[in-house]
């Protein structure tokens, strides 16, 4: 830090102790001056500094801000909205702790905008099929809150109200956020806007200071409500500078800066990676596409290794397939495809767990290690064998315990169930039969598709018809019965979606990708992503099968379904921080 740096604080006319006490740390820890002169803190040492403005409700007989802009335009404004002492010390400890004198790592927090019972009914980027007839909306630009008709609209901060539309209320289609205000926020260097739409009454008119908690409105159903939600708070948040690709500039997901009532925050865990993968790669493609886009996502590849425990061969170098484009490798270790099976006979179960020791200790670059697929499908078993729940999980513990002896922090995660087979009964209770005989295990593999390209089918709570699935949904929603299923003790665990698809074209039989993007795969991980915010075990990852061309689910050479993942990449989705280890 220099010896000195030209920065003043500019207290509220006629601030008391309590506003003295409030900034006596930060002062003191980053030797600041103090003055409740506008005009002194204007001409400190010349006009080329920083002013920190304490813009506090009554305290100018003006807009504090826009008039130190005016005459003193060389002088950088760091402003800080807040109606008491306690709230501004909050502010200030925060930044002393962390080292950052103007709060530019600082983000505004939101309360709650209602008095209603806390709930999101519709989450940002959700919809694309309903959004994308209007300009710069790829899908749902804010969070729609739970609110009745008559719901009182809270701010959710200290700010001026700039825009209010009382005039628009039943014209859907020009003015779909029918009566609204929207309100600007300052907060340190940064500047943000919060609008709250489809309102009944507004109780505010612009140029008005509001306050954290203070009344704005009330709830209705005003402009264009999507969908079946009715009425509703409609709340959008802008962060200038801001550029989501897609969305118009600034915007940003509200929920990222959203304090829940009981003091819950979603955060994502900045020490995992993305969501974002493929089920294999090609010439290195998706690898450099995920890295050009900024994210560090996940590549699966699948190995057929047989049960040979002396086989001095094997092993593979995943580091240059995948880590060092920074990404994480996840392998499929298979005793091999089709009637060789998935794993082999029970009587070469330890030998199998032998051969997957020797692969894992030869290969470079991975620790993620998936043990077999669907199992309680036929067509994965072995000619003339059975793999049932027990032999599954008989299996998997030697192979756990021989990759572990060789790979102490390997993450040995099960196998897949086909989440729409019953050929060996309920797939459900088969999964269950499995966790049931484990010893252990790192991590959960999970399957889910639809049964056709439309988007929508994402969202759908169609469910088989037939025994004994009629408790599975028919399409992408199947892999939520499979989280509610996992028992209390194993949802630490992390949750790895291996393969996701449309699976038909037209029908049954009619396999692959459509090549279009009518916003199938942004919908998929904005689902996944919901399913994550809501505080729960985490899904890490969502992986499109497949890209290279080896099946009729080759992504590879599509243009559109590739222009669909790479849109949706730009939300760089994570997994979040659990609610309870917030």
């Amino acid at each position: 830090m220099p010896d000195y740096i030209s920065h003043i604080i500019l207290l509220p006319q006629g601030a008391e102790w309590e506003w003295y006490e409030a900034i006596r740390n930060y002062m003191l820890h980053f030797r600041v001056t103090v003055t409740q002169s506008a005009d002194d803190a204007g001409s400190f040492h010349g006009t080329s500094h920083t002013i920190t403005v304490i813009d506090t409700p009554g305290a100018w007989p003006g807009n504090i801000v826009d008039w130190l802009g005016k005459n003193y335009p060389d002088a950088a404004l760091d402003v800080i909205q807040v109606s008491d002492a306690q709230a501004l010390a909050d502010i200030l400890d925060e930044r002393v702790q962390t080292e950052d004198r103007y709060g530019e790592r600082q983000t505004l927090l939101l309360s709650w905008p209602t008095d209603a019972d806390a709930r999101i009914n519709q989450y940002f980027a959700s919809m694309p099929w309903a959004y994308r007839r209007w300009p710069q909306t790829p899908a749902h630009e804010g969070t729609d809150i739970y609110a009745p008709r008559g719901t009182f609209i809270l701010a959710c901060a200290d700010g001026d109200v700039y825009f209010v539309d009382t005039a628009h209320p039943n014209q859907p289609e020009t003015y779909p956020y029918g009566n609204q205000v929207r309100v600007k926020h300052l907060f340190g260097k940064q500047v943000y806007c919060s609008i709250y739409a489809h309102l009944e009454r507004v109780d505010v008119q612009k140029g008005d200071r509001v306050l954290r908690g203070q009344r704005i409105g009330t709830a209705d159903a005003t402009g264009n409500v999507v969908g079946d939600e009715g009425h509703h708070l409609h709340l959008s948040f802008l962060r200038e500078g801001a550029q989501l690709d897609g969305y118009r500039p600034d915007l940003v997901d509200p929920e990222l800066y959203l304090a829940w009532p009981d003091g819950r925050r979603l955060t994502p865990d900045d020490a995992l990676p993305h969501l974002y993968g493929v089920h294999e790669d090609a010439d290195h493609e998706m690898a450099r596409a995920m890295r050009a886009a900024g994210v560090q996502g996940y590549i699966l590849w699948t190995e057929g290794i047989g049960a040979d425990s002396n086989d001095p061969g094997g092993g593979r170098d995943y580091a240059s397939l995948v880590t060092d484009y920074g990404h994480t490798a996840i392998v499929r270790l298979n005793h091999g495809y089709d009637n060789a099976g998935t794993l082999p006979h029970s009587d070469k179960y330890a030998d199998f767990a032998k051969r997957c020791a020797n692969w894992v200790a030869r290969s470079r670059g991975c620790k993620i290690w998936v043990i077999g697929n669907e199992p309680n499908n036929p067509r994965e078993h072995p000619a003339g064998g059975q793999i049932t729940p027990e032999r599954y999980a008989a299996c998997f513990d030697l192979v756990y315990e021989a990759i572990k002896d060789v790979q102490p922090d390997a993450v040995v995660t099960l196998g897949a169930i086909d989440p729409t087979n019953a050929a060996m009964g309920d797939c459900r209770q088969y999964f269950l039969g499995v966790l049931d005989n484990l010893n252990a295990a790192d991590g959960i593999a999970l399957h889910a598709y639809t049964h056709g390209p439309d988007p929508r089918l994402i969202i759908s709570d169609a469910k088989f018809q037939s025994p004994p699935l009629t408790w599975q949904y028919y399409h992408f929603r199947m892999f939520e019965t499979f989280m509610q299923a996992i028992p209390e003790g194993l949802r630490h665990l992390p949750v790895y979606i291996t393969e996701t698809n449309h699976m038909f074209k037209t029908g049954e039989g009619d396999h692959g990708w459509v090549d279009q993007n009518e916003g199938w795969v942004w919908a998929m991980y904005q689902r996944v992503d919901e399913w994550n915010r809501r505080g729960g075990q985490q899904i890490h990852c969502a992986l499109l099968y497949r890209y290279p061309r080896i099946d009729d689910w080759c992504i590879r050479g599509k243009g559109s379904v590739i222009q669909d993942f790479q849109q949706i990449m730009a939300l760089k989705y994570r997994p979040y921080q659990r609610w309870d280890e917030v």
